[in-house]
């Protein structure tokens, strides 16, 4: 199952090439994920500029060679055996990694499962509003310089919402236009256009349940425990992970280990085949550059952690001799990290 390999592969790859390459998107990923420093407009557009340096780099440097990107396995076509080896990592890992989860969370924050079907329904970040963006039409959650979770009607129509928090010393305000301060008790609240609720907590947890659908949230954060509960139905899950296929999972699997695995193996060949699967020279270096690239965009350290689910996608990618399925793989692997970080109390 485990096996040397001395390959007669032509060594065909370039290291310059390669080096040009990874150094390119090394700078554009960090001029990316910092300018919206500079220009906060640039901010709500990094992640998909992030994407097209993943896509556009490989896809010019295969441009050059008179290459297509099925040389890279980017090919549509996908044999039956890759899909049963994609089901069988799936249902191996994805139990052992949710069980691992749970139990470091629990030794190393003394976080524990809370299996409450409503969390999965609730929005998990602790918002931030984005300077310089403009919020988008509908009921924004953010928090304001003094963490206070500062709710807005953004949109023309009232909005019915019920309200409750902890602890009962909490301080809920709804700000009208005219001013007007009152405090609010528990229980429904309506919200008329330009209108703001602010639910100051010293600590404790608050929580406001949105009536109706259609609501919008802005802003950045962390994924600590549930500061509010807004319920926004379970579309979220979809929208979430498409949003991974297109601008997460598809552009990085293309790069790394449809571009970069691949040449890589070109230069230094299959040296490790476990079950089927390179993981030696090539896939370990192709999933340090992976994790660096993570680091750059956002600095710090537990960002390195990606080397070792990327080693999984290395090998899958040479298992199957295509990048769709750790494209698949990758996407709900995220999916379920964001499920499971719901969960933690």
């Amino acid at each position: 199952m485990i096996k040397q390999v001395e390959t007669t592969q032509k060594k065909s790859g370039r290291p310059a090439e390669c080096l040009l390459v990874v150094s390119a998107s090394f700078a554009l990923i960090a001029v990316f994920s910092y300018l919206p420093n500079l220009l906060p407009v640039v901010g709500q557009y990094s992640s998909v500029l992030i994407a097209a340096t993943f896509i556009y780099l490989p896809a010019f440097a295969l441009w050059r060679k008179g290459e297509r990107f099925s040389s890279v396995g980017a090919g549509l076509g996908i044999s039956a055996s890759a899909v049963g080896v994609t089901l069988l990592v799936l249902l191996i890992v994805f139990p052992l990694f949710s069980v691992g989860f749970f139990v470091y969370h629990r030794v190393q924050s003394d976080l524990k499962p809370c299996l409450e079907s409503g969390r999965l329904m609730a929005w998990p970040e602790a918002l931030i509003a984005i300077p310089g963006v403009k919020q988008s039409e509908g009921l924004i959650i953010l928090k304001n310089g003094n963490e206070d979770l500062v709710l807005v009607n953004n949109g023309p129509e009232t909005r019915t919402l019920q309200i409750g928090w902890e602890p009962a010393d909490a301080q809920v305000r709804l700000t009208g236009r005219d001013g007007a301060k009152p405090r609010l008790e528990p229980g429904a609240a309506s919200m008329k256009a330009g209108d703001s609720i602010v639910i100051r907590h010293r600590p404790g947890r608050a929580a406001v349940e949105l009536a109706g659908a259609g609501t919008v949230i802005e802003g950045t954060g962390g994924e600590h425990d549930l500061p509010y509960a807004a319920d926004k139905g379970p579309w979220w899950i979809f929208m979430f992970l498409w949003v991974q296929l297109l601008l997460v999972a598809f552009p990085e699997e293309l790069f790394y280990r449809g571009y970069l695995q691949t040449r890589l193996q070109q230069i230094m060949g299959r040296r490790l085949v476990i079950f089927g699967g390179d993981v030696g020279p090539a896939v370990i270096v192709t999933s340090a550059v992976f994790a660096l690239g993570h680091l750059i965009a956002i600095p710090a350290a537990s960002r390195l952690a990606v080397f070792f689910p990327s080693l999984l996608f290395g090998w899958l990618r040479d298992r199957t001799g295509s990048i769709i399925p750790g494209i698949v793989f990758h996407a709900l692997s995220n999916l379920l990290l964001a499920l499971l970080t719901r969960f933690l109390c």
